[in-house]
């Protein structure tokens, strides 16, 4: 499977702590990545924060119905994504205080909407600009107290090509690391679900 595959191209790194949703399915994602990087003694922490933003009566309606053609979203989609903000910045806070290396399994719009208004500190109608694939990695480095993008939507290999220490590969050790500048890192990972529904549809 897609998880299976990114976990084996993820062996050499090195995870202190793994979350993932409350769906099944980003579990079942979770759980799959670590057998395959043989990091299967983990324990999986299951944060409903992660969840997927709540879509309501809006669930499973064809996306082209709830957007327009410059890629904005409708409003009745932006309120409800709207509404989840409370929630994605109160998980960004939650893993910024982590320590060592976190792989964290969400979902499409939760991890696009955090990059707009947590990393980005851009307008939340612009995450329809940036599109997951399924098992898709985000890499987010804390360099001290800023946030940096390290990777976007790269699978195993794309991730092992970013700076070693945004993945925390291994031998790494401790909790914390530095880059050549003297910058204290704390990378955290973010990957989407396997067999992710096509995003012809809110899921």
């Amino acid at each position: 499977s897609q998880a299976r595959q990114l976990g084996r191209e993820l062996a050499g790194c090195r995870f202190d702590s793994v979350l993932a949703s409350s769906r099944l399915r980003s579990q079942q994602t979770a759980h799959a990545i670590l057998e395959a990087s043989g990091h299967g003694a983990i324990t999986v922490e299951v944060d409903n924060r992660l969840d997927e933003v709540d879509f309501g009566d809006l669930e499973n309606r064809p996306i082209h119905t709830l957007e327009r053609p410059n890629l904005e979203l409708c409003t009745e989609l932006l309120d409800r994504v709207r509404g989840t903000l409370p929630r994605i910045e109160d998980l960004w806070a939650s893993l910024r205080n982590r320590k060592g290396v976190t792989l964290a399994v969400s979902h499409g719009y939760l991890i696009r909407a955090m990059l707009c208004s947590c990393v980005l500190q851009s307008q939340i109608e612009r995450l329809r600009r940036f599109q997951l694939s399924s098992c898709g990695v985000v890499v987010i480095s804390w360099l001290n107290e800023a946030a940096r993008l390290a990777c976007f939507n790269g699978f195993g290999q794309d991730v092992f090509e970013s700076p070693r220490e945004t993945i925390g590969n291994e031998p790494s050790c401790g909790d914390k690391s530095e880059n050549s500048d003297g910058e204290t890192i704390v990378p955290t990972a973010l990957a989407t679900p396997h067999n992710k529904r096509s995003e012809e549809h809110t899921s």
